[in-house]
């Protein structure tokens, strides 16, 4: 066709255009013996409004290009099969496919030769890679504009041609040789990389087939931690670690060692080609000790759980034996009292005395007492825990005491010794499951070890099992134990270190496989004059005339420490909360020597009820008082040390000396300052 001149420029875009095809109409065959390459082309082209078809080889596009005629090609050069060389001179040769428009699409040939070659073989276009992808279809439509094609080739080609084409397919080919032999070496290096990684990768690796799930290799972290050999490995497959239920590839599972010990693993796996089959990459992270943490953190949160539900138990108890054993020492503060209702109250007393006991020592094991040091005799306290002891190792474990007639006084608290009992006590009845013997002995020594001076010895020995020196080394260390997961945490032995060495003593243990163990505990003993000075510190006058103001929600409590405080000659104001303890601080004319509060109020606590009477009274003395510790650091930031207090249950005659002191100790103070 053609366009007369002059040119009109208003109707020239549309003239033209009614020389070119539709797009929709134009087809257009992609030749590339990369399936990435032919993705992007295809997607660009289809995108453009093209129809398109594809082959991978040259052979392939020719049979395609007969069958269904495209009106452009656009081929790569170098693929296997027939090159895009050959492709074109057949389709120049052939005459249905001669005037097809050929473009070369390639980034292998960038020779200036090899683009003359192709011109001369007949193609409409040479384009390199990469390129703007709207430039390729810009040249695509450019080709197709032209009103005639390229001069072609005649029917054989010209030796010159001939020698030029093999040529260049001998240079290329000799290029393309050198590509694959640096990818080749590439690959080697990436395979060594690969294979370092998998083999000191600390985690077991498992690769097996994908439909088979038989092991294909593992890495050395795999034989370290399940004790095959790889050639056993290789006659295994997956489904041969796990131990019952449904085989799983990713979660948490269940393992088994060859060995037969078992092991939790967390999985992880990945799709990968082995050995050209397809195939997975398995890792395995061993979490067994992970999860005995995580049980032993589970049940530290229950003994938790359970101690401050013993805890609150106690609180609540104590102050009913607060108000039994005071009333029975205002009883018995009756001299007209006969000698029969006397006897009666004493053994009240003596009970009241007792159950204090008992609540000490639930608090104690609970880890919520409040550690009160004080001059001991250990052989009491030995005696007095034996009962208890007798009902926690059970009828065929035969208990022995042999207590020293006249063991030096200790400075301790007498709950952490029947704690330490305890806790011996039952390792002991646990390594004698058939019954046996169960010794606790006391003795003066010269001097203990590594700590100069008298000591008191307290030895527990069992006739049980035993302990060789592997489980010796660890026995102290907080959550190991030997036990079933349901029968120990791991923390008793800890507890009994911790205590003896607070005390400022030490422990030594004995033991054999089928020997029995023993546990020798050296206290510091108290000297005559230190036990002299300590005792004298108890004798304090307990009258006085000062002003108290005394908080406590239970009203029996309240009630029996108002008359016992009066009774020796304090003034007392009472309130029963601590916003009715404001009110009656700020009511009042006179001053307050002494607030005297228990730690948890309902309305206002303890510490911030001493802070609000502070700043009106500040020079007031102040004396708390709690069934449990726990109260004070933990919820009201108060430090046990730093602060004075008053443990309950407690006896009137150690309330109004406990008050005494603390007055005295004010009178000094300001008398100093």
């Amino acid at each position: 066709g053609y366009i007369e001149k002059p040119i009109n420029p208003d109707t020239f875009v549309e003239e033209v255009e009614s020389f070119l095809l539709p797009r929709q109409a134009v087809r257009v065959l992609l030749v590339d013996d990369k399936s990435e390459n032919l993705y992007i082309l295809r997607t660009l082209l289809q995108d453009s409004g093209y129809a398109v078809d594809e082959a991978a080889q040259g052979q392939a596009a020719l049979a395609k290009a007969r069958a269904h005629t495209p009106h452009v090609i656009v081929s790569d050069l170098l693929m296997p099969v027939m090159d895009g060389y050959t492709l074109l001179r057949e389709c120049r040769r052939d005459p249905v496919l001669k005037d097809i428009r050929f473009v070369v699409y390639t980034a292998t040939y960038t020779d200036t030769r090899d683009e003359r070659l192709a011109r001369a073989l007949g193609a409409d276009d040479f384009v390199i890679k990469p390129n703007d992808p709207e430039e390729l279809v810009a040249r695509i439509q450019d080709v197709l504009k032209r009103p005639a094609t390229e001069p072609r080739p005649s029917e054989e080609m010209a030796a010159e041609e001939l020698e030029q084409y093999n040529g260049v397919l001998v240079r290329k080919l000799e290029a393309k040789a050198l590509q694959l032999e640096q990818t080749n070496r590439k690959l080697v290096h990436s395979e060594e990389l690969y294979r370092n990684l998998f083999e000191s990768i600390g985690h077991p690796l498992f690769v097996v087939g994908r439909d088979t799930l038989r092991f294909l290799t593992v890495n050395p972290a795999a034989l370290a931690g399940y004790g095959y050999s790889h050639r056993e490995f290789i006659s295994m497959s997956l489904g041969d670690l796990y131990v019952g239920g449904e085989i799983s590839l990713t979660g948490v599972a269940k393992h088994r060692r060859k060995d037969g010990t078992l092991l939790d693993v967390e999985l992880g796996t990945h799709s990968l080609r082995y050995d050209g089959q397809e195939a997975y990459v398995v890792e395995a992270r061993d979490i067994t000790e992970q999860r005995k943490l995580e049980d032993r953190l589970r049940q530290a949160q229950k003994m938790e759980a359970v101690g401050r539900l013993a805890g609150g138990v106690a609180h609540d108890f104590n102050n009913l034996l607060t108000v039994i054993s005071g009333y029975c020492d205002l009883l018995l503060d009756d001299q007209g009292m006969g000698s029969g209702a006397r006897e009666a109250i004493t053994e009240i007393r003596a009970a009241g005395l007792r159950a204090s006991g008992l609540t000490r020592q639930l608090l104690s094991f609970s880890r919520q007492a409040i550690i009160q040091p004080r001059i001991i005799d250990l052989n009491r306290v030995v005696e007095e825990a034996g009962n208890m002891l007798l009902r926690l190792i059970g009828e065929d474990v035969h208990l022995h005491l042999h207590l020293s007639p006249a063991v030096r006084p200790l400075r301790c608290d007498p709950a952490q010794i029947d704690q330490v009992l305890l806790n011996l006590a039952v390792n002991a009845r646990d390594a004698m499951p058939t019954g046996g013997q169960l010794t606790i002995e006391t003795a003066d020594v010269a001097d203990g070890p590594e700590r100069a001076g008298p000591c008191v010895l307290l030895a527990v020995q069992d006739s049980g099992c035993g302990m060789g020196p592997e489980v010796l080394q660890h026995i102290f260390e907080p959550f190991f134990t030997t036990k079933a997961p349901d029968k120990g945490t791991g923390l008793g032995l800890a507890t009994v270190f911790g205590i003896v060495e607070q005390s400022g003593g030490r422990i030594r243990v004995e033991s054999e496989p089928g020997r029995g163990a023993a546990f020798r505990l050296y206290f510091p003993a108290l000297l005559d004059d230190q036990v002299e000075v300590l005792s004298s510190l108890g004798e304090t006058p307990a009258a006085g005339s000062e002003t108290i103001l005394l908080v406590e929600d239970d009203g029996a409590v309240r009630r029996l420490a108002a008359l016992s405080l009066e009774k020796h000659g304090y003034r007392v104001l009472t309130a029963c909360d601590g916003e009715e303890a404001v009110q009656m601080a700020e009511g009042h004319a006179g001053r307050i020597d002494l607030l005297l509060t228990d730690v948890v109020l309902p309305n206002l606590s303890g510490p911030r009820l001493a802070e609000r009477i502070h700043e009106r009274y500040p020079e007031a003395g102040v004396l708390f008082v709690s069934g449990y510790a726990d109260d004070l650091p933990a919820r009201h930031g108060l430090v046990a040390d730093e602060v004075a207090l008053l443990p309950k249950p407690y006896t009137q005659e150690v309330l109004v000396r406990r008050v005494r002191e603390i007055l005295d100790e004010l009178t000094a103070g300001r008398a100093a300052g």
